[in-house]
């Protein structure tokens, strides 16, 4: 696929003419895009049992959330999944202050408490909660969903997953999500500090795609236009959201 004929509007982005392909690419790789729906959508929770089956073979499903995601979405998603689907959720407690750390001894804990009877999982989260479910996934060999509750963060496809190992970040390959969902009146309650994280996040990533293509040019590291070409219109229209974002933390 020419560098050209790679989408950058958002919505095209986010069209099943890119979700869920593979294609080969002008760089010489093959690429694949495992996750295969992004939907953002009013009463998104309502929805989501519907439209499970083409993602999810099966009805038995493992759902995580934490204190504050579960109040934001998960009790909602909860009861729609419940008319439809063997339901199991799991309401992460952090420690002492409160706190929910994506560990690898966290992920085997929850592996010990919870036996490999699930046709798939489901995060209602952000980044902790996110990580957790696609790290339990991963080891089970089952696929999961995400429903977002804050625009925290640009991880909720990465096909790694960021935990703590005896104190110590590490990334590790995992399978990201087959499906993401957001409602937008849950997004827009999430504190505003969150949001303005995510933002950070995205407009981040062209400073990434600089170090990357340094890398190739003095180092003859692998480089890939794409993720550039991808990020051009989101990255502008996220400095142009930047003022009124700002704004609310005033």
């Amino acid at each position: 696929m020419d560098i050209n004929s790679i989408p950058t509007d958002v919505d095209a982005i986010l069209s099943d003419r890119f979700l869920g392909q593979s294609f080969r690419c002008a760089c010489g790789q093959e690429h694949s895009i495992r996750t295969r729906v992004a939907m953002i959508e009013p009463n998104m929770a309502e929805q989501i049992p519907g439209l499970l089956p083409s993602f999810i073979p099966g009805e038995r499903i493992l759902l995580l959330a934490d204190r504050n995601t579960w109040e934001a979405a998960g009790e909602r998603l909860a009861g729609a999944l419940g008319a439809s689907h063997s339901l199991e959720c799991v309401l992460l407690r952090g420690d002492r202050s409160g706190h929910i750390h994506a560990s690898v001894a966290l992920v085997e804990e929850i592996l010990a408490a919870h036996s490999d009877e699930y046709d798939g999982y489901a995060a209602v989260g952000s980044g902790t909660v996110n990580d957790l479910t696609r790290a339990i996934a991963h080891q089970r060999n089952r696929p999961y969903f995400v429903f977002a509750t804050a625009a925290s963060m640009n991880g909720y496809t990465s096909a790694i997953v960021a935990l703590l190992d005896n104190g110590l970040k590490t990334t590790r390959s995992a399978a990201p999500p087959v499906a993401v969902f957001a409602d937008p009146a849950v997004l827009s309650e999430a504190p505003a500090e969150l949001t303005l994280a995510g933002l950070g996040d995205l407009v981040s990533k062209p400073f990434c795609g600089c170090d990357w293509k340094i890398a190739s040019l003095i180092k003859d590291e692998y480089h890939c236009g794409v993720p550039d070409r991808l990020l051009s219109n989101p990255f502008a229209e996220a400095l142009d959201v930047l003022p009124r974002l700002a704004g609310r933390m005033s």
